[in-house]
């Protein structure tokens, strides 16, 4: 279902491309017997995950979608943003603006049809480390840059992109991942968690997915400081319902989510 977050821009959806369970090896540093303690403590018996995609229709800005999903990568349990777009009445033709957190295939893979391009009118905004990372690798990433060549803007760190919207780098799990800050309310902030459930108790957990988890949790810390101590509003690449827009409160060296 998707959640709608009306901040002092406009209005923020954050539609659910797709699900999985993620296995026990996505966080390799998490013995089994700690691993069911936090479980249980949230009361769930699996590590579950969704992918999150954002539309921004904000009065006087290009539609924006931040990130776009899986596509055709990860088979029939994702791949869901079109139908959800169309639902709404928005054709992939109409987007004029795609803000991407970072390359991995469940971010960006929803922007290609093998090598096609799914949004033909939209300029695609990444943060310049990331365009680095993956060209060249024949990942999702460069097929990516190869496809929408001549299309990608690169940004870089604290750049306002348009009023109000502004990139927050956030590195670790790729060198060019990043957030967003929207009007000084809410911040996008892309993968700096992968499972809140035994990340926000334990924030030092990394998963298998970041290219340097020293600075993985460098960057989450830093943000999830920030946002409990702002009151900032937040919503990630793979938070779950119901509240996919929250809050953060510190208890000790920990975190728990409560409602925006």
């Amino acid at each position: 279902m998707n959640q709608v977050y009306d901040c002092a821009l406009g209005r923020v959806t954050c539609l659910v491309d797709g699900a999985k369970v993620f296995g026990a090896e996505v966080f390799p540093s998490v013995e089994p017997d700690y691993r069911l303690a936090l479980l249980g403590a949230a009361g769930v018996t699996e590590i579950r995950t969704e992918f999150n995609a954002f539309l921004l229709e904000l009065p006087g800005q290009p539609l924006t979608l931040v990130d776009v999903g899986c596509g055709q990568l990860f088979g029939p349990d994702a791949g869901k943003l079109a139908g959800l777009l169309a639902a709404q009445g928005i054709a992939a033709s109409d987007v004029e603006r795609v803000i991407f957190t970072h390359l991995h295939g469940d971010h960006v893979g929803g922007a290609l049809d093998g090598d096609t391009q799914v949004f033909p009118n939209a300029e695609m905004l990444v943060h310049k480390d990331e365009l680095t990372r993956w060209w060249g690798t024949g990942r999702p990433g460069d097929l990516f840059q190869s496809v929408y060549a001549g299309r990608i803007q690169p940004v870089c760190d604290a750049q306002e992109l348009s009023p109000g919207i502004v990139t927050w780098h956030l590195p670790g799990h790729t060198p060019g991942h990043m957030g967003l800050r929207l009007a000084d309310e809410l911040v996008i902030v892309g993968d700096i968690m992968h499972a809140e459930v035994l990340q926000l108790p334990d924030p030092q957990i990394a998963s298998m997915y970041d290219d340097d988890p020293e600075i993985g949790r460098a960057s989450r810390l830093a943000a999830l400081a920030e946002i409990a101590d702002r009151g900032l509003v937040y919503a990630g690449g793979h938070q779950l319902g119901p509240s996919k827009f929250g809050r953060l409160k510190r208890q000790g060296k920990s975190f728990v989510k409560v409602a925006a």
